[in-house]
């Protein structure tokens, strides 16, 4: 379930992983935008990581992101197979997407500043 848009990491990493965690998914009585809204704790807990500025905790921080980019594709994958799909829930997956990425260069900025290396 690719999208045209998709890059080489979202087509080739993320997509094949989240259609397999999006399989388990639809067994329970889980909404698209539950969804979206509880893994938006991982860019959270990944600026954590970020702002602390050592090597170890950054690339726990940009695991955690790409954790959270796999675990993203699922809430678009959950509606279009219950046919859940709203403009609501575009709008909150495009806005916690933004807000994430956001959030994310920010706290790498700050973590390497600190680090001294920047």
């Amino acid at each position: 379930m690719s999208k045209p848009q998709d890059g080489f990491v979202s087509r080739f990493l993320n997509r094949p992983i989240s259609r397999r965690i999006t399989r388990f998914l639809l067994k329970l009585p889980v909404h698209p935008d539950a969804w979206t809204l509880s893994i938006f704790i991982l860019p959270l807990l990944c600026c954590f990581f970020l702002l602390r500025g050592d090597y170890g905790s950054i690339v726990i921080g940009a695991a955690l992101f790409q954790l959270y980019s796999i675990l993203d594709g699922c809430d678009g994958e959950i509606a279009r197979a219950k046919n859940l799909e709203s403009k609501r829930g575009e709008f909150l997956d495009h806005f916690c997407d933004f807000a994430g990425s956001l959030l994310f260069v920010i706290a790498l900025g700050f973590g390497i500043h600190r680090s001294g290396e920047g």
